[in-house]
């Protein structure tokens, strides 16, 4: 389960990694663009014979500038985020991209061989899309779909969530959320579980 959580990841990095900051750029570019442009640029860092835990580092400094965690944030808490002041929706979006970002840069390690084939066609719905994939390392592959949104204020895209063999990132922290909540647990306390480490 590991080895094939770890092929995942290195998927999921080596295609956004590069997607770039939604400020930087003016000209237009579709999802497929950012994702066929920018895979061999992680191939790259995945090749490179950095130490584990200066490539942990470097992906968890990059998941800014390809995961709209914000966006994701929002879902995870879908009627308590409108209620909550811009600060405390900024401080809960940080805190989440903590734990977010050191889980998977923790399971991500080295790997030589990569491959990623797209299942049919691109698909958009408004300012969505979703991309389908199969990604195979060595002798075992695992399914993977991104989910991508392009805010009105850019040309960039996003991704704010990843399906991993049916299982999706931001529903299970909604699905954890839930039940913090339903159990009598309110924003600031799950807040205060994400600052001291208590949540995966």
């Amino acid at each position: 389960m590991l080895k094939v959580t770890l092929i995942v990841i290195t998927a999921f990095i080596g295609i956004m990694l590069y997607t770039g900051n939604c400020q930087a750029t003016s000209v237009e570019r579709t999802p497929d663009d950012f994702i066929n442009k920018n895979h061999k640029k992680i191939e790259k860092i995945i090749k490179s014979n950095k130490p584990i835990d200066n490539m942990r580092q470097d992906i968890r400094e990059h998941m800014d500038e390809f995961v709209d965690f914000t966006k994701f944030a929002s879902l995870t808490v879908p009627r308590q985020w409108p209620l909550m002041k811009k600060k405390k929706q900024e401080e809960f979006a940080h805190l989440l991209k903590n734990i977010v970002s050191k889980n998977y840069s923790n399971k991500f390690k080295p790997c030589k061989n990569l491959k990623v084939d797209y299942i049919g066609e691109t698909e958009y719905r408004e300012e969505k899309a979703r991309i389908k994939t199969n990604v195979t390392t060595g002798d075992i592959t695992s399914y993977v779909e991104y989910r991508m949104h392009q805010p009105t204020s850019t040309s960039e895209w996003w991704v704010y969530d990843i399906i991993i063999d049916d299982v999706s990132m931001m529903r299970n922290y909604r699905r954890q959320f839930y039940i913090m909540l339903k159990k009598g647990d309110t924003i600031d306390t799950i807040m205060k579980s994400m600052h001291d480490g208590a949540m995966k």
